[in-house]
């Protein structure tokens, strides 16, 4: 860290500077806040604390990004430690913020705060393992700009998937693995299409339920599909020669059955395929690949 090497290079009255260590938390230090390790970056446009703990900042970095850095574009906080979604950002120009992630901190709240859905210019979204008690609100449809949205690991996201999430209609990368979604049929998800969805979708423990042929038909453009431990039907045929575009193919531990046929080997991008835990018959032939 360099405070930590501009230390070596300072004298001063003895022990004023021995709580600099690399052990403490940097706002612990003698004569450092986080007002003054930031300064007046008036003009600053990424932010990147990832991994420091400011847990004992956790109202005051919202007071320092707002009084401070009020052209900021990119927003990156990942295991900071914090322990709550600040309510409100009143001196940032929301419009023009393009990426957020909070993702793997200590947040317990039983709603989306409504500032984030005033992000009409947001690109990436990532919330993943937090504590967030609450159903997909409607307003996520406002976000039109999305292509990255990352709310895995949550855990108490619950209900239903809405409609209003089709309007998407930039979203490349859609992650909502390891929640708690009602029972929930794919064939029910209108944005499951490759307009919508051009890269990623992963639904990992979810519980959805329906025949995942139909939906395949839907998702050529994919590249990265994990629907493993749910509860979809289905076989895989014909249809899969045209899912050129896949790499990353896991199914694991679902309901799927019938025959695996060879034309999984014209998957030629394909670089991991899980398929286990069905109920698949036959002897997969040779070649495969």
């Amino acid at each position: 860290m360099a405070p930590l090497k501009l230390k070596e290079n300072l004298t001063g009255p003895s022990g004023r500077l021995s709580s600099w260590i690399d052990q403490q938390d940097y706002c612990q230090w003698f004569g450092v806040t986080l007002s003054s390790f930031l300064g007046n970056l008036s003009n600053l446009q990424v932010l990147d604390l990832g991994g420091l703990d400011i847990s004992k900042a956790t109202n005051y970095w919202v007071q320092i990004i707002n009084d401070h850095i009020p052209s900021l574009l990119e927003l990156h906080f990942p295991r900071c430690k914090l322990l709550k979604l600040p309510s409100s950002f009143p001196s940032l120009n929301l419009s023009s913020f393009l990426v957020l992630d909070l993702s793997d901190n200590a947040f317990n709240s039983s709603t989306f705060p409504q500032w984030i859905f005033k992000l009409n210019n947001l690109v990436h979204l990532d919330l993943s393992s937090n504590n967030i008690f609450s159903e997909l609100p409607n307003e996520f449809s406002k976000l039109t700009f999305f292509e990255y949205l990352d709310l895995s690991f949550i855990y108490g996201i619950n209900g239903t998937l809405k409609r209003s999430l089709g309007k998407l209609c930039n979203l490349k990368t859609l992650i909502l693995s390891y929640n708690i979604l009602k029972t929930q049929s794919i064939s029910s998800m209108p944005y499951l299409n490759a307009k919508a969805i051009a890269w990623t979708l992963e639904f990992i423990f979810n519980d959805l339920t329906g025949n995942l042929l139909d939906t395949l038909r839907n998702l050529w453009k994919l590249r990265d599909l994990q629907f493993r431990y749910n509860s979809l039907t289905g076989t895989i045929l014909e249809t899969i020669r045209n899912l050129s575009s896949f790499e990353t193919f896991y199914l694991t531990s679902n309901k799927m059955s019938g025959n695996l046929t060879t034309n999984i080997g014209q998957l030629m991008s394909l670089v991991s395929l899980d398929i286990s835990e069905n109920m698949w018959e036959g002897i997969v032939k040779y070649p495969i690949y």
